[in-house]
């Protein structure tokens, strides 16, 4: 944890919350990857068998890589997600791809500050992998 802080501060992002999945070396687990699109958001979730037990405890929302969801649906399937993360004052990270296309800025600002909503992210420089 104190390293995670420590890359925080670094960065000049404060303290903030921790992240509620880490790895003994203090890695951090991202619970999922998150595209950016035109049409809206595709989420798929990363699978960690060593949390088995921690994701059947937790609201977990439904997700499909192949559907694209709106912003509001995106909100409303991942609150209990995210109040549950509160509760534990820690906050769930996720990597995000941009699948806009180079005039699409605005939108792909707009669906990220969504997903900063609920979740602490990675933006990954990688083409989305679904």
């Amino acid at each position: 944890m104190a390293r995670y802080e420590q890359q925080l501060q670094s960065a000049g992002l404060g303290k903030g919350e921790r992240p509620c999945w880490v790895q003994p070396d203090g890695t951090i687990e991202f619970l999922f990857d998150v595209v950016l699109g035109t049409d809206g958001i595709r989420m798929r979730e990363n699978v960690y068998p060593s949390r088995n037990k921690e994701r059947k405890d937790l609201p977990m929302p439904s997700t499909n890589p192949l559907e694209t969801i709106t912003q509001s649906e995106f909100v409303t399937r991942t609150l209990p997600l995210y109040e549950s993360s509160l509760a534990a004052n820690c906050r769930f990270f996720v990597t995000v791809y941009d699948g806009t296309g180079p005039e699409e800025k605005e939108r792909y600002k707009s669906l990220l500050r969504t997903v900063e909503g609920h979740f602490y992210k990675r933006l990954s420089r990688d083409s989305a992998p679904f």
